[in-house]
Protein backbone atom coordinates (compact mmCIF):
# COMPACT_ATOMS: atom_id res chain seq x y z
CA UNK A 1 0.00 0.00 0.00
CA UNK A 2 2.49 2.54 0.63
CA UNK A 3 4.11 1.41 -2.65
CA UNK A 4 1.29 2.39 -4.64
CA UNK A 5 0.42 5.58 -2.64
CA UNK A 6 3.70 6.57 -3.25
CA UNK A 7 3.78 5.75 -6.85
CA UNK A 8 0.60 7.53 -7.63
CA UNK A 9 2.02 10.73 -6.10
CA UNK A 10 4.41 11.10 -7.90
CA UNK A 11 2.16 10.87 -10.86
CA UNK A 12 -0.18 13.21 -9.23
CA UNK A 13 -2.94 11.27 -8.45
CA UNK A 14 -2.46 12.03 -4.28
CA UNK A 15 -1.51 15.58 -2.46
CA UNK A 16 1.59 15.01 -0.55
CA UNK A 17 -1.11 15.68 2.08
CA UNK A 18 -3.58 13.04 1.74
CA UNK A 19 -0.32 10.47 1.31
CA UNK A 20 0.86 11.57 3.92
CA UNK A 21 -2.26 10.93 6.25
CA UNK A 22 -2.65 7.35 4.44
CA UNK A 23 0.52 7.02 5.42
CA UNK A 24 0.03 7.63 8.83
CA UNK A 25 -2.91 5.32 8.89
CA UNK A 26 -0.62 2.58 7.84
CA UNK A 27 2.05 3.48 10.36
CA UNK A 28 -0.48 3.36 13.03
CA UNK A 29 -1.46 -0.15 11.55
CA UNK A 30 2.32 -1.33 10.97
CA UNK A 31 2.77 -0.72 15.12
CA UNK A 32 0.15 -3.30 16.43
CA UNK A 33 2.55 -5.85 15.74
CA UNK A 34 0.87 -8.14 13.58
CA UNK A 35 3.23 -9.59 11.00
CA UNK A 36 6.06 -11.68 11.96
CA UNK A 37 8.30 -10.73 9.11
CA UNK A 38 8.22 -8.77 6.00
CA UNK A 39 10.77 -9.66 3.68
CA UNK A 40 11.08 -7.93 0.18
CA UNK A 41 13.00 -9.52 -2.92
CA UNK A 42 14.33 -7.34 -5.39
CA UNK A 43 17.35 -7.41 -8.14
CA UNK A 44 19.16 -4.80 -10.06
CA UNK A 45 17.46 -2.91 -13.60
CA UNK A 46 20.29 -5.12 -15.24
CA UNK A 47 19.53 -8.85 -13.86
CA UNK A 48 15.75 -7.61 -14.06
CA UNK A 49 16.15 -7.39 -18.06
CA UNK A 50 18.38 -10.59 -17.72
CA UNK A 51 16.30 -12.61 -16.79
CA UNK A 52 13.31 -11.36 -18.48
CA UNK A 53 14.47 -11.02 -21.85
CA UNK A 54 17.85 -13.25 -22.21
CA UNK A 55 15.73 -16.33 -23.40
CA UNK A 56 12.95 -14.02 -24.73
CA UNK A 57 12.42 -14.63 -28.95
CA UNK A 58 12.62 -10.59 -29.25
CA UNK A 59 14.22 -7.90 -27.43
CA UNK A 60 11.10 -5.61 -27.26
CA UNK A 61 11.08 -4.13 -23.88
CA UNK A 62 7.14 -4.42 -22.62
CA UNK A 63 5.10 -1.13 -21.66
CA UNK A 64 5.70 -1.88 -17.62
CA UNK A 65 8.90 -3.99 -17.31
CA UNK A 66 11.85 -1.87 -19.21
CA UNK A 67 15.07 -0.18 -17.47
CA UNK A 68 13.22 3.04 -16.65
CA UNK A 69 9.84 1.44 -14.83
CA UNK A 70 12.27 -0.87 -12.79
CA UNK A 71 14.72 1.49 -12.00
CA UNK A 72 11.66 3.88 -10.89
CA UNK A 73 10.03 0.92 -8.47
CA UNK A 74 13.32 -0.31 -6.66
CA UNK A 75 13.47 3.44 -5.91
CA UNK A 76 10.02 3.86 -4.98
CA UNK A 77 10.77 1.03 -2.71
CA UNK A 78 13.66 2.30 -1.36
CA UNK A 79 11.80 5.66 0.09
CA UNK A 80 9.14 3.61 1.28
CA UNK A 81 10.92 1.32 2.93
CA UNK A 82 13.54 3.95 5.04
CA UNK A 83 10.47 5.98 5.76
CA UNK A 84 8.76 2.78 7.28
CA UNK A 85 11.69 2.05 9.37
CA UNK A 86 11.73 5.59 10.44
CA UNK A 87 8.28 6.03 11.70
CA UNK A 88 7.97 2.36 12.89
CA UNK A 89 11.33 1.50 14.76
CA UNK A 90 11.87 -2.39 15.24
CA UNK A 91 9.91 -3.23 12.13
CA UNK A 92 11.24 -6.81 11.17
CA UNK A 93 11.21 -5.86 7.44
CA UNK A 94 14.17 -7.09 5.20
CA UNK A 95 15.23 -6.58 1.71
CA UNK A 96 16.81 -9.45 -0.26
CA UNK A 97 18.73 -8.12 -3.26
CA UNK A 98 18.66 -11.49 -5.54
CA UNK A 99 20.95 -10.39 -8.81
CA UNK A 100 23.99 -12.92 -8.18
CA UNK A 101 21.98 -15.40 -5.97
CA UNK A 102 20.92 -18.83 -7.11
CA UNK A 103 17.42 -19.91 -5.57
CA UNK A 104 19.13 -22.20 -2.90
CA UNK A 105 21.50 -19.11 -2.01
CA UNK A 106 18.21 -16.50 -1.46
CA UNK A 107 16.28 -19.65 0.75
CA UNK A 108 19.03 -19.36 3.19
CA UNK A 109 18.96 -15.83 3.27
CA UNK A 110 15.70 -16.06 3.92
CA UNK A 111 16.33 -17.96 6.94
CA UNK A 112 19.15 -15.72 8.08
CA UNK A 113 16.40 -13.60 8.48
CA UNK A 114 13.85 -15.29 9.24
CA UNK A 115 14.57 -17.40 11.96
CA UNK A 116 16.67 -15.18 14.56
CA UNK A 117 13.23 -12.79 14.13
CA UNK A 118 11.28 -15.43 14.90
CA UNK A 119 12.94 -16.92 17.66
CA UNK A 120 12.70 -13.31 19.18
CA UNK A 121 9.04 -12.69 18.54
CA UNK A 122 8.40 -15.68 20.45
CA UNK A 123 11.08 -15.72 23.05
CA UNK A 124 12.54 -19.10 21.81
CA UNK A 125 16.22 -19.49 23.12
CA UNK A 126 18.92 -20.25 20.10
CA UNK A 127 20.35 -23.11 22.79
CA UNK A 128 17.42 -24.59 21.56
CA UNK A 129 17.66 -25.55 18.08
CA UNK A 130 21.62 -24.03 16.71
CA UNK A 131 23.68 -26.46 18.21
CA UNK A 132 22.12 -28.99 16.49
CA UNK A 133 22.66 -27.60 12.39
CA UNK A 134 26.09 -26.84 11.38
CA UNK A 135 24.57 -24.75 8.98
CA UNK A 136 23.26 -22.21 10.98
CA UNK A 137 26.45 -22.15 13.30
CA UNK A 138 28.24 -21.28 10.03
CA UNK A 139 25.93 -18.85 8.67
CA UNK A 140 25.24 -17.24 12.02
CA UNK A 141 28.93 -16.84 12.60
CA UNK A 142 29.43 -15.84 9.41
CA UNK A 143 27.53 -12.68 10.01
CA UNK A 144 29.17 -11.75 13.12
CA UNK A 145 30.74 -7.90 12.20
CA UNK A 146 33.80 -9.24 13.62
CA UNK A 147 36.60 -12.45 14.26
CA UNK A 148 38.73 -13.55 16.93
CA UNK A 149 42.41 -12.32 16.52
CA UNK A 150 44.95 -13.87 18.18
CA UNK A 151 48.93 -14.52 19.15
CA UNK A 152 49.64 -17.78 20.87
CA UNK A 153 52.93 -17.55 22.32
CA UNK A 154 55.09 -20.36 24.47
CA UNK A 155 54.90 -19.97 28.43
CA UNK A 156 54.05 -17.57 30.57
CA UNK A 157 55.57 -13.92 30.93
CA UNK A 158 56.91 -12.87 34.89
CA UNK A 159 53.88 -11.07 36.66
CA UNK A 160 56.37 -8.58 37.57
CA UNK A 161 56.33 -7.59 33.68
CA UNK A 162 52.72 -7.42 33.79
CA UNK A 163 52.51 -5.62 36.67
CA UNK A 164 54.28 -2.74 35.51
CA UNK A 165 52.37 -2.48 32.54
CA UNK A 166 49.62 -2.14 34.48
CA UNK A 167 46.96 -4.68 33.32
CA UNK A 168 44.54 -5.96 35.90
CA UNK A 169 43.53 -9.43 36.88
CA UNK A 170 39.57 -9.78 35.58
CA UNK A 171 38.72 -12.99 37.78
CA UNK A 172 39.96 -15.33 39.65
CA UNK A 173 41.49 -18.16 38.06
CA UNK A 174 39.38 -19.92 36.30
CA UNK A 175 39.44 -24.15 35.92
CA UNK A 176 38.22 -24.90 32.53
CA UNK A 177 36.84 -28.40 30.76
CA UNK A 178 36.58 -27.78 27.29
CA UNK A 179 34.41 -30.82 25.29
CA UNK A 180 35.63 -30.73 21.46
CA UNK A 181 33.32 -32.48 19.28
CA UNK A 182 33.70 -34.11 16.39
CA UNK A 183 32.24 -31.55 13.87
CA UNK A 184 32.49 -34.28 10.82
CA UNK A 185 33.82 -31.71 8.55
CA UNK A 186 37.33 -31.03 6.75
CA UNK A 187 36.75 -27.01 7.24
CA UNK A 188 38.91 -26.95 10.46
CA UNK A 189 35.72 -25.61 12.32
CA UNK A 190 35.88 -26.04 15.96
CA UNK A 191 32.64 -26.78 18.49
CA UNK A 192 32.99 -27.28 22.35
CA UNK A 193 31.06 -27.13 25.22
CA UNK A 194 33.03 -25.45 28.08
CA UNK A 195 32.45 -26.13 31.94
CA UNK A 196 34.08 -23.18 34.43
CA UNK A 197 32.76 -21.56 37.25
CA UNK A 198 30.62 -19.53 35.28
CA UNK A 199 28.72 -22.22 33.70
CA UNK A 200 28.51 -24.24 30.81
CA UNK A 201 28.57 -21.98 27.54
CA UNK A 202 28.55 -23.36 24.11
CA UNK A 203 31.04 -22.08 21.39
CA UNK A 204 31.30 -22.60 17.61
CA UNK A 205 34.32 -20.98 15.72
CA UNK A 206 34.33 -20.83 12.02
CA UNK A 207 37.67 -22.09 9.97
CA UNK A 208 40.64 -20.13 10.56
CA UNK A 209 41.71 -17.60 7.98
CA UNK A 210 45.43 -17.15 9.23
CA UNK A 211 47.48 -20.09 11.02
CA UNK A 212 48.58 -17.88 13.17
CA UNK A 213 46.33 -14.71 14.21
CA UNK A 214 43.16 -17.40 13.74
CA UNK A 215 40.71 -15.27 12.67
CA UNK A 216 38.00 -17.15 13.64
CA UNK A 217 34.20 -16.01 13.21
CA UNK A 218 33.03 -16.79 17.24
CA UNK A 219 29.72 -17.70 18.17
CA UNK A 220 28.90 -18.25 21.72
CA UNK A 221 25.91 -18.94 24.03
CA UNK A 222 25.58 -20.42 28.18
CA UNK A 223 23.84 -23.97 28.50
CA UNK A 224 22.05 -25.70 30.67
CA UNK A 225 23.12 -29.28 32.13
CA UNK A 226 20.18 -30.91 29.91
CA UNK A 227 21.38 -29.00 26.84
CA UNK A 228 24.75 -30.11 26.98
CA UNK A 229 23.29 -33.86 27.63
CA UNK A 230 21.41 -33.36 24.67
CA UNK A 231 23.89 -31.66 22.29
CA UNK A 232 26.39 -34.73 23.69
CA UNK A 233 23.90 -37.06 21.46
CA UNK A 234 24.29 -35.17 18.52
CA UNK A 235 27.49 -35.19 18.40
CA UNK A 236 30.89 -38.06 19.35
CA UNK A 237 33.24 -36.34 21.50
CA UNK A 238 36.46 -35.54 19.55
CA UNK A 239 38.74 -35.20 22.97
CA UNK A 240 38.39 -33.24 26.26
CA UNK A 241 41.65 -30.63 27.84
CA UNK A 242 41.32 -29.33 30.65
CA UNK A 243 43.57 -26.32 31.93
CA UNK A 244 43.58 -23.22 34.49
CA UNK A 245 43.36 -19.98 32.86
CA UNK A 246 44.25 -16.48 34.18
CA UNK A 247 42.75 -13.91 32.24
CA UNK A 248 43.95 -9.88 32.26
CA UNK A 249 42.40 -6.84 30.64
CA UNK A 250 44.78 -5.42 28.24
CA UNK A 251 42.24 -3.10 26.09
CA UNK A 252 43.77 0.25 27.71
CA UNK A 253 47.49 -0.60 26.15
CA UNK A 254 46.27 0.79 22.31
CA UNK A 255 43.76 2.72 21.88
CA UNK A 256 43.43 0.77 18.41
CA UNK A 257 42.24 -2.69 20.21
CA UNK A 258 38.93 -3.19 22.32
CA UNK A 259 38.08 -5.75 24.04
CA UNK A 260 41.64 -6.95 24.49
CA UNK A 261 42.80 -9.50 26.89
CA UNK A 262 45.86 -11.72 27.89
CA UNK A 263 44.92 -15.62 29.07
CA UNK A 264 47.38 -17.15 30.46
CA UNK A 265 47.14 -20.91 30.68
CA UNK A 266 48.51 -23.98 31.75
CA UNK A 267 47.20 -26.95 29.63
CA UNK A 268 46.80 -30.35 31.53
CA UNK A 269 49.28 -32.64 28.68
CA UNK A 270 50.70 -29.16 26.68
CA UNK A 271 52.04 -27.26 28.92
CA UNK A 272 51.74 -23.20 29.19
CA UNK A 273 50.93 -20.91 26.89
CA UNK A 274 50.03 -16.96 26.97
CA UNK A 275 47.22 -15.66 24.27
CA UNK A 276 47.03 -11.96 23.37
CA UNK A 277 43.38 -11.70 22.23
CA UNK A 278 41.86 -9.01 20.30
CA UNK A 279 38.49 -8.45 17.58
CA UNK A 280 39.75 -7.91 14.13
CA UNK A 281 37.48 -7.08 11.39
CA UNK A 282 37.74 -7.14 7.18
CA UNK A 283 38.88 -3.95 7.42
CA UNK A 284 41.08 -3.29 10.23
CA UNK A 285 43.52 -5.80 11.74
CA UNK A 286 46.60 -6.18 14.65
CA UNK A 287 49.15 -7.85 13.54
CA UNK A 288 51.42 -5.03 14.64
CA UNK A 289 49.52 -4.49 17.72
CA UNK A 290 49.89 -7.63 18.78
CA UNK A 291 53.69 -8.49 18.12
CA UNK A 292 54.59 -4.98 19.96
CA UNK A 293 52.93 -6.35 22.56
CA UNK A 294 54.32 -9.84 23.01
CA UNK A 295 57.83 -8.08 22.59
CA UNK A 296 56.81 -5.81 25.83
CA UNK A 297 56.08 -9.06 27.42
CA UNK A 298 59.70 -10.82 26.43
CA UNK A 299 58.59 -12.75 23.99
CA UNK A 300 60.20 -13.36 20.59
CA UNK A 301 59.05 -14.97 17.28
CA UNK A 302 60.29 -18.20 18.68
CA UNK A 303 58.03 -18.36 20.97
CA UNK A 304 54.65 -18.23 18.49
CA UNK A 305 52.54 -21.30 18.52
CA UNK A 306 50.57 -22.07 15.41
CA UNK A 307 47.11 -23.32 15.63
CA UNK A 308 44.67 -23.73 18.56
CA UNK A 309 44.68 -26.20 21.60
CA UNK A 310 42.81 -28.62 19.88
CA UNK A 311 45.44 -29.11 17.19
CA UNK A 312 48.14 -28.98 19.63
CA UNK A 313 46.13 -32.02 20.89
CA UNK A 314 45.76 -33.81 17.86
CA UNK A 315 48.90 -33.86 17.15
CA UNK A 316 50.12 -35.62 20.26
CA UNK A 317 48.02 -38.13 20.35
Amino acid sequence: MLYWYEKDRRRGVYSDTYCQSINNHIYELLRLDLVDCFILFTCSVEAAMKREYEEALTQKRGSKMNEKDVAETLDIYNVVIVEAKRNVPNLPIFRIDTSELSIKQVGQEVLRFLLPTICRRFAVPVKNFMPYSPGLLKKNAGSVPYFEEQLKLKGHPSLDKLTLMGVTKINDTLEQEDIYLDTRSDDQEIIRIRKDQRGLSFMYKGPAKDSIFSHRNPLTFYIEKEDMDEILKSYPVLLTLRKNRECFDASFLSSDMDYSTIHLDSVDGLGNFTEIRTRGSYDKTHTRQLFDLATRLGFGLSDVVEGSYLSLALKNK
